[in-house]
């Protein structure tokens, strides 16, 4: 009995064979004409849908993932960078106008700025924290109300928490020297 070679995968097939039994390729084809090359190549559409199947995984996964750092982060973080600048003051919203006030024959008093100024300097440099709120790195001149002020100097790991009286209008500092390591 003729056999041939099958050109997918290499065996030898019976000439009566309609197709090789090993990996499908049509035979009968290639016999009937010599002349002519029949090509076949197994479909790839499993081998697709497994990859396009494993690859869409993979990508919801990361993303999952990424969601889940994200959303953990946005409790903990302070809300500036590190070497940031502090928060933009955000304005509450304006009251509705009413009717001004009666006149008044006395002219008002000037009033007293309820504002005094923190000058904050470390060496070399530091997080500032007053209050509990982040405000940015040293050196910095902040203004604050007028009252007790808890400043929080932290470098690395140390932190040094200074209690500060502000007076309107008046300057005062804080200074701390971190030890180098």
């Amino acid at each position: 009995m003729a056999e041939i070679t099958c050109e997918a995968c290499g065996r030898r097939v019976g000439a009566g064979a309609r197709s090789c039994p090993a990996c499908g390729l049509p035979v009968a084809a290639a016999l009937a004409d010599r002349t002519r090359t029949v090509h076949w190549a197994p479909s790839a559409a499993p081998r697709e849908r497994k990859t396009l199947w494993i690859t869409t995984s993979v990508a919801v996964a990361v993303a999952a993932v990424l969601v889940a750092v994200v959303v953990s982060r946005c409790g903990t973080q302070p809300a500036t960078p590190e070497g940031g600048s502090p928060p933009a003051a955000t304005s509450a919203p304006r009251p509705e106008a009413s009717a001004p006030p009666p006149e008044t024959s006395a002219p008002p008093a000037a009033a007293a700025p309820a504002t005094g100024s923190v000058q904050v300097r470390a060496r070399p440099w530091a997080q500032i924290i007053v209050d509990g709120r982040p405000m940015g790195t040293t050196p910095r001149t902040l203004e604050l109300p007028v009252g007790e002020h808890v400043v929080r100097l932290c470098k690395a790991s140390a932190c040094v928490d200074e209690t500060v009286v502000v007076e309107a209008g008046v300057e005062k500092p804080v200074w701390h020297e971190f030890e180098a390591h």
